[in-house]
């Protein structure tokens, strides 16, 4: 079960990981807004602009989470293996290295989108104005 929770949790890191590298900012929108701080019209364009790029957010905020999540059950695992399921332990501790593979990947594409952060930070800021 531990495998094929770390397999379908894979496939989601993939896909997050292409969505990061393929990151398309909405520095256009954000610096429209951020021009006219007094025109309601233009700030809610830029909010409303925001959504996709906030729900791809809270993915890669999610597929974190599961990774750490797996990666702690692994190690609990590892932790816990009797010499006779050294097989099986193998197989995990393989995932165990893909999953901090793509940990290393993951880190280094959203360092090289700065737009993410940038795009989220203006959200954030936006969605405590709309709170007020």
């Amino acid at each position: 079960e531990l495998l094929e929770q770390a397999a379908e949790l894979l496939v989601r890191c993939d896909a997050s990981l292409s969505s990061v590298e393929s990151y398309q900012g909405c520095e256009a929108v954000i610096r429209t807004a951020m021009s006219a701080p007094k025109d309601e019209a233009k700030q809610m364009e830029a909010f409303e602009g925001m959504f996709d790029n906030a729900a791809k957010a809270k993915e890669y905020y999610s597929v974190s989470r599961d990774v750490e999540f797996a990666l702690s059950k692994m190690v609990e695992y590892m932790m816990g293996v009797a010499e006779k399921d050294l097989e099986r332990s193998a197989a995990v501790l393989k995932e165990v290295a893909v999953l901090l593979n793509f940990a290393a990947k993951f880190d280094r594409a959203k360092m090289t989108h700065p737009a993410l952060q940038n795009d989220f930070s203006f959200y954030r800021r936006q969605l405590g104005k709309k709170a007020l």
